[in-house]
């Protein structure tokens, strides 16, 4: 046991067979004696650990013994000095080595070979190598012909010019003091589109009157559920009518419910 068992220390050797004993013992006081399994289970952990704590202690103190009483005298002893180089004096100071000039080719004159090595052009890096294809494909003459020539616009939507350039009408942020006119009158507008109006910032009918087609188009496009409806029922020219303080030439709103 003072040397390793296949590769494991002393220590480890004394570990495994404790558990050998272990397991022997449990063997034994289930089949020989009949213990039950907690009991038998237990006590043979408990021999383990015994038999782990005493065998270390009977066995592995030659080891020990023998690792205590190796003389130190081997590793503190005093590597011997080198000696000194003496110094050189000045007259046998060495000369720098000078770097052996090229050589020529056979039948290559130096003049030569200074000039090709001068045109020779840098090595291109990784990055500017550029693969091309083994063949060509369908129709790539005729896109690089026509390269340069083209670019896609997407089509013009009715109202994008009007939404994207700025034709959004003037807008109030609250009715005026004297209260909001009743856009009702107006034919096509109901509760529900009177209601839309005032929340786009839309009271009065002097708002609707002075509209411009682009902001005519705006709103339309903003209508949401009822877009196109200022065109179709033209709003401006009954809002002009009624904002003159005229009445307005449409029929009875009654069954206005949008």
């Amino acid at each position: 046991m003072n040397e390793p068992i296949k590769g494991m220390s002393c220590a480890k050797g004394c570990w495994v067979i404790s558990g050998g004993i272990g397991f022997a013992g449990l063997l034994l006081l289930l089949v020989v004696f009949g213990t039950s399994w907690p009991w038998s289970i237990f006590l043979s952990l408990l021999l383990t650990g015994v038999a782990g704590l005493v065998l270390p202690y009977l066995l592995c103190r030659e080891t020990a013994a023998a690792a205590d009483t190796t003389p130190a005298s081997a590793s503190a002893a005093p590597e011997p000095a080198a000696p000194k180089p003496a110094a050189p004096s000045a007259s046998a100071a060495p000369k720098p080595a000078e770097a052996p000039a090229p050589q020529p080719a056979a039948g290559t004159t130096a003049p030569e070979v200074r000039a090709e090595a001068a045109a020779a052009p840098p090595a291109a890096s990784a990055s500017a190598v550029t693969v091309k294809p083994s063949r060509e494909l369908p129709g790539q003459t005729d896109l690089a012909g026509r390269k340069g020539e083209w670019k896609y616009t997407a089509a013009a939507t009715p109202g994008a010019a009007a939404s994207e350039g700025g034709g959004k009408p003037a807008t109030l942020a609250a009715a005026r003091p004297g209260g909001a006119d009743d856009l009702t009158r107006i034919r096509g507008i109901g509760p529900k589109l009177e209601a839309l109006c005032n929340a786009l910032g839309i009271y009065h009918f002097d708002q609707i009157a002075a509209w411009s087609p682009a902001e005519i188009d705006w709103v339309d496009q903003n209508l949401e559920g009822f877009k196109g409806r200022v065109t179709r029922d033209n709003w401006v020219a009954q809002a002009q009518t009624l904002a003159a303080g005229g009445t307005s030439t449409a029929p009875a709103q009654t069954g206005n419910t949008d």
